[in-house]
């Protein structure tokens, strides 16, 4: 989604609820990063049988071939006054470029001491919005803000493992969205801060595949530069992708990690 678009989905919110905190007299800002993300975790899927499905035990996303780290891209349009406000975050994750993995059992139609490679797909969107609740001010410079809010997030993952002669088994995640709660802390000295963003949910969620207990964290520090209306950052992610479903008759269930550092920059407008 190009920024001018989501300015669409988020100018709304801002003139809606102008006296939420953030919206009074709110400013836009657009970013743009590179995630170094890997994705760990483990993943079972039945295999077909003449007495019907057959479980099979899980398996390490290494041993599909999956492991080593990825770069791709993401960007978000916030919508506040620097701390409240909402925040649009896109990211899309790829990781095509694995390594060759040998399975420990079977894995829908694939069967255990195969060689594999894999493919992972990612589309995932973030609806954030936080409001400033406490906030500190230890001199003129040294400033610590705490914030609270609720967080929605829609994912898609197509996770593809395939024999060297191209065919395999593969399975798609996808929820309809997911509700978090949310906090924010903030230290900042100057032009510098740190940020600390969390997000928690336990089971709740609007159906389909994502469901369980998930928490996303980030933790990014910002520089910014006041006369040219830009900032950059950099940071560290965490969070958990919990999924199971049906795909072709065979269940599956994917216990996901994706963590990594980003580093980008964001302007204001």
């Amino acid at each position: 989604m190009r920024p001018h678009l989501c300015l669409l989905v988020l100018a709304p919110i801002g003139a809606g609820c102008s006296s939420w905190p953030g919206f009074d007299r709110p400013h836009a800002e657009a970013g743009a990063y590179l995630a170094l993300y890997t994705l760990h975790g483990r993943a079972s899927m039945q295999s077909p049988g003449a007495q019907g499905p057959t479980d099979n035990a899980a398996m390490r996303l290494s041993e599909f071939g999956v492991g080593d780290r990825d770069d791709d891209v993401g960007g978000y349009l916030t919508l506040g006054d620097g701390f409240s406000g909402a925040e649009l975050n896109y990211f899309k994750l790829t990781m095509a470029d694995t390594e060759p993995g040998a399975l420990s059992a079977g894995f829908g139609v694939l069967q255990a001491n195969e060689l594999v490679t894999s493919d992972v797909e990612m589309d995932e969107w973030r609806l954030r919005y936080v409001a400033k609740l406490l906030e500190h001010a230890f001199d003129n410079r040294v400033r610590v803000e705490f914030g609270g809010g609720v967080a929605i997030a829609h994912r898609r993952l197509d996770f593809s493992v395939k024999r060297d002669t191209g065919d395999g088994q593969s399975f798609t995640a996808e929820d309809n969205g997911v509700p978090y709660v949310f906090g924010r802390l903030r230290g900042s000295y100057g032009a510098a801060s740190l940020n600390l963003d969390w997000a928690y949910v336990d089971g709740i969620g609007f159906g389909r595949d994502f469901d369980g207990r998930m928490q996303d964290v980030e933790v990014t520090g910002r520089y910014g530069f006041g006369a040219q209306d830009a900032t950059i950052f950099a940071g560290y992610r965490y969070t958990e992708l919990p999924a199971q479903g049906r795909e072709g008759g065979l269940a599956y269930r994917a216990d996901l990690r994706l963590e990594g550092f980003q580093v980008g920059m964001q302007v204001r407008f």
